[in-house]
């Protein structure tokens, strides 16, 4: 697939390599370079925490689509998406088989999630969000 028809299935990434959620959450980062560490380390924004959390997620998303679409313009990535799938469809089972995501994206987002310490359970309410956060598609 070229570069647009995977873009054409994302609903956050537009391509180009911007996040414009975490953009967002850049742009009203407070300044802290005055303070010492661990103080200057800690991410603080002048928006409402609901308001930096929905950020965050869609940024989670945004980044792992343009990870999807970089990988998938790869012919050596290939094995590696069967493998994903494989393990979604072991661990995961049926669900949100037959929804609009491509399989190997939505293999994808597991993969992360799981890896980075989330659960088979969990991952459930965090595809949830994906899908019903989604602001294109």
């Amino acid at each position: 697939m070229s570069e647009q028809e995977l873009l054409r299935l994302c609903r956050y990434y537009r391509g180009g390599g911007i996040n414009p959620f975490y953009d967002e959450l850049e742009r009203h980062e407070i300044d802290k370079s005055n303070l010492p560490p661990p103080e200057c380390m800690r991410d603080e924004y002048d928006l409402s925490n609901e308001v930096v959390m929905e950020l965050s997620e869609k940024g989670e998303f945004c980044m792992r689509e343009n990870q999807w679409v970089d990988m998938m313009q790869k012919p050596e990535n290939e094995t590696l998406f069967a493998e994903m799938v494989e393990e979604y469809r072991q661990y995961m089972g049926g669900f949100a088989i037959d929804d609009d995501t491509p399989m190997t994206l939505k293999a994808l987002l597991h993969n992360r999630w799981v890896h980075w310490g989330g659960t088979d359970a969990t991952f459930r309410d965090h595809y949830r969000k994906y899908i019903k956060t989604a602001i294109h598609g």
